[in-house]
């Protein structure tokens, strides 16, 4: 969000101007599924596409320490090991 909103300082990048009002977050939920229920076998989301099941298993991001093993080694050496995540079981 932050390096995103510097796109309201660019003038000449060829996006629309668009009514901020229209977007409100507390809203969003509801409006997405009736965008859904009206373009119905039509959507091109990624949810759509996958059967209208959760992508979250396909996803893997890495975190900066995976990434990083010598910084996590200084972390443990400071401050203990990291608790380590359970994937196997769904989040509720």
């Amino acid at each position: 969000v932050q390096t995103g909103d510097l796109l309201r300082f660019d003038t000449n990048n060829g996006l629309k101007v668009i009514d901020s009002s229209k977007f409100v977050y507390t809203k969003q939920l509801k409006q997405m599924k009736d965008i859904s229920a009206k373009l119905g076998s039509h959507s091109t989301s990624l949810y759509s596409k996958n059967g209208n099941k959760s992508t979250q298993k396909l996803f893997k991001a890495p975190s900066y320490l995976e990434l990083n093993p010598k910084e996590a080694e200084k972390t443990e050496a400071t401050t203990g090991p990291a608790p380590k995540e359970e994937t196997d079981k769904p989040k509720e």
